[in-house]
C-alpha cells in the first residue's frame, strides 16, 4: 500500500512543491523507482530530450495510472533548471573600482535560445526561434511562478 500512496505522492508533490522524490525513498519500492529514476534525473538536470524520451517511454505506464498530465509538469521544472544552468554558466560581471566581481543578475534571450537548441531534439529543424524562446520564458515566469 506504500507502493500505491507514493505512486500517486510523487507527482502530486512535483506539482505543488516542485521537488523529486530521493534515491533513499524509492529503494525499497523497485518498480516505482524503474517509472521514476529516469524521469526524476533528467528534471534534475534540464535534459529535456531526456525528459521527453522517458515520459514517452513511461507513457503507457502512466496513462494506465492516471499520473500522466501532473508528470507532464514535470518539463517545466526541467525548463527551469536548464535555465539555472545557462545563469550559472553566465558567471560574473567585471569588478569595477576595488570591488568583488558580482554574479551577473541578466540572461540574454540568445544565451538561453541556445541552451535550448542543444538541450531540445530538433528533429530537422536547424534552429529555435526567438519568438518561441520568449514564449517559454514569459510561460515558464507564469507557471512557475519566477520573480523578475
Amino acid at each position: 500500500s506504500g507502493r500505491l500512496i507514493l505512486t500517486y505522492l510523487i507527482p502530486c508533490h512535483l506539482v505543488t512543491t516542485h521537488t523529486l522524490p530521493s534515491k533513499e525513498l524509492l529503494a525499497p519500492f523497485p518498480r516505482l523507482e524503474k517509472l521514476f529514476r529516469s524521469l526524476s534525473n533528467c528534471i534534475r538536470k534540464g535534459d529535456l530530450v531526456g525528459f521527453d524520451q522517458a515520459m514517452s517511454d513511461g507513457e503507457e505506464e502512466f496513462v494506465k495510472r492516471r499520473i500522466y498530465l501532473p508528470l507532464e509538469r514535470g518539463r517545466d521544472i526541467a525548463l527551469r533548471n536548464l535555465f539555472r544552468k545557462v545563469f550559472l554558466a553566465g558567471g560574473f560581471d567585471e569588478a569595477k573600482e576595488g570591488q568583488s566581481p558580482v554574479r551577473r543578475t541578466r540572461v540574454h534571450v540568445n544565451e538561453f535560445a541556445a541552451a535550448l537548441r542543444v538541450g531540445t531534439s530538433t528533429s530537422g529543424r536547424s534552429r529555435v526561434d526567438i519568438d518561441e524562446v520568449e514564449c517559454l520564458l514569459s510561460n515558464l515566469i507564469y507557471k512557475v511562478g519566477w520573480q523578475v
